[in-house]
């Protein structure tokens, strides 16, 4: 019973590392579509990028509940997509300066 157990285990703990090497993923390309807008001086907002940063917001927002909320002051976009945000609204207020603001509400 224990070697189906281990098993079990790992099948579940590799679905699971599966998982938040996608939403590393999603963050990384995500802050990898800034740098050319940045270059281009077509972000109207200073943009300190997130890079390297995204096991830190995948490691936090997995520990959290969907009604559970969190705040950032620096660099924060990143645990903004670890909760399964959409970056549409992201992208556009926080980097192109559309008016407005934005929040994520998921549907359960």
């Amino acid at each position: 019973m224990q070697i189906l157990d281990d098993r079990a285990k790992m099948i579940v703990d590799q679905a699971l590392l599966q998982h938040f090497l996608r939403m590393m993923l999603r963050i990384r390309m995500f802050e990898e579509g800034l740098v050319e807008p940045i270059l281009q001086n077509e972000i109207r907002t200073p943009c300190h990028l997130y890079s390297g940063e995204e096991g830190v917001a995948v490691g936090l927002c997995s520990a959290l509940s969907r009604e559970d909320y969190i705040f950032g002051n620096h660099r924060s976009h990143g645990h903004f997509l670890a909760k399964a945000c959409p970056p549409g609204g992201l992208f556009s207020v926080e980097f192109i300066g559309t008016e407005g603001s934005w929040s994520c509400k998921i549907k359960q």
